[in-house]
């Protein structure tokens, strides 16, 4: 059976538009120019969060089918685009960094491998026009601030 997802979109002013679903929750969008304030993300942003959101829920409900608790989880998604119009993404590299008791490389990779080959519908949508690479790391202290985690040092991506 095929799901509708429905959606409207409303121009407020400038270039901030709102969207809103079907249940009334509002995601604001903005574009202007380097060091000017913007009101909301640009929808290339939302692009990238919107496929770290996918599969990291993905992700999140393997892992806990597996049982595996996990104390810190956060995906990093950066994009590249073509210079040309359409100025769309050429590369989608994403990095997942999550820490748990029994949260093991292994374990990680192998969920992220299951959202990005058969689960995760936007990575499915963008792979047919984008690179997406991808890469995981283990966090072994999750008691640490995201910005100690952040500052660790990343392996290459995939």
């Amino acid at each position: 059976m095929k799901t509708e997802l429905h959606g409207t979109v409303t121009y407020i002013s400038g270039m901030h538009f709102q969207g809103k679903d079907e249940t009334g929750h509002v995601t604001d969008m903005d574009s202007a120019p380097a060091g000017v304030a913007t009101v909301g993300t640009t929808p290339m942003e939302l692009i990238l969060q919107a496929v770290g959101g996918c599969t990291g829920m993905d992700v999140v409900n393997i892992l806990n089918k597996r049982k595996l608790k996990l104390d810190y989880f956060e995906i990093k998604v950066d994009g590249t685009k073509r210079d040309q119009f359409p100025r769309m993404f050429e590369e989608i590299n994403i990095v997942y960094r999550a820490g748990g008791p029994r949260i093991t490389l292994r374990e990680l990779e192998r969920a992220v491998g299951l959202s990005m080959s058969t689960y995760c519908s936007i990575s499915a949508m963008l792979k047919e026009t984008t690179r997406v690479n991808w890469r995981c790391e283990v966090i072994e202290d999750a008691a640490l601030t995201t910005e100690q985690i952040m500052d660790l040092p990343r392996p290459a991506t995939r």
